[in-house]
């Protein structure tokens, strides 16, 4: 459980890095040093996403035999997390605060599952 627990607060914070990148750059005065948070701009949501799909696997793979109902329930929050964005910036284009509000609530499914099942494997919620 542990491997589910890192890779599911390594994509949280990710995405709290993405948003420190986010005001850093709003923040910014000059366009030389603007362009310094080009790249982490573009390179931190693509990454939160592949981690939100690898927290899903990492955590399906830890699914005992007898809890099939977590399995569903993380396959299904996975494919939100991955699909959901991509679905968002569809149907937001033209509004991007609502997008990225959006897309982070769908990002941060597979997480928030991911600490929940790992937390509740000992218990009688994981059977």
């Amino acid at each position: 459980m542990t491997a589910v627990r890192v890779t599911a607060i390594v994509t949280m914070c990710l995405l709290g890095a993405y948003y420190v990148f986010r005001y850093a750059a709003t923040a910014c005065g000059s366009q030389t040093t603007c362009d310094a948070y080009i790249l982490p701009s573009l390179a931190l949501p693509l990454l939160v996403v592949v981690l939100a799909l690898i927290t899903g696997i990492v955590a399906s793979a830890n699914v005992p035999s007898g809890a099939a109902a977590w399995r569903v329930i993380l396959g299904v929050a996975t494919l939100v997390s991955v699909a959901g964005p991509l679905v968002s910036l569809a149907i937001w284009r033209d509004n991007p605060d609502v997008f990225l509000a959006m897309a982070t609530v769908l990002v941060l499914v597979t997480p928030v599952c991911a600490l929940i099942f790992s937390f509740a494997a000992g218990s009688k919620l994981a059977r």
